[in-house]
């Protein structure tokens, strides 16, 4: 069995979400700890400022700690932007898939990759994107609207013919 599509920015996005999801909430931890460290240490400057009566200074210190709040204000504008980055980093491709005994084919911008069904070990569905998962950081990305319902099927039982699981 062969495909033909194609990868945009939309499924690299996609790709990046699924591969970096579970990383999200120590990163936003860290985000929203270094933003209050940030600001705290802006907030001593300004006291002692205060405190021995250097009013320039203090507007310094307040000033640095508008433009840091302004440019920091929110981790999901930060994510989004992280994201929009990754994508944008990675060409459009044309790619074209094949299934065998032997496993997972792919072939794109002059690249061959080659996975033994032995290292498939899972496949999902998001946001109308196939991800057949073959290592800790690495998936097929097939995005399914280039694909018929009948080839949509024959992926799908071509998994589960070789026992690869649907992750949810």
């Amino acid at each position: 069995m062969e495909i033909h599509y194609q990868n945009s920015p939309a499924d690299f996005r996609t790709y990046y979400n699924i591969l970096r999801g579970p990383q999200k909430p120590a990163q936003r931890h860290a985000f929203y700890y270094t933003l209050a460290w940030y600001l705290t240490v802006l907030g001593l400057g300004c006291y002692l400022a205060i405190k021995h009566g250097k009013a320039f200074a203090a507007c310094v210190f307040v000033t640095l700690a508008g433009f840091y709040v302004k440019q920091n204000w929110s981790f999901e504008r930060q994510w989004e932007a992280h994201v929009a980055a990754y994508a944008d980093g990675q060409p459009e491709t044309s790619n074209r898939l094949s299934m065998d005994d032997d496993g997972i084919r792919e072939s794109f911008s002059g690249i061959e990759l080659h996975v033994a069904w032995s290292a498939v070990h899972g496949f999902s569905v998001v946001e109308d994107r196939l991800f057949v998962h073959f290592h800790k950081d690495r998936m097929f990305v097939i995005p399914l609207q280039y694909l018929n319902a009948g080839q949509r099927e024959q992926i799908i039982s071509a998994l589960r013919t070789h026992g690869i699981a649907h992750r949810a």
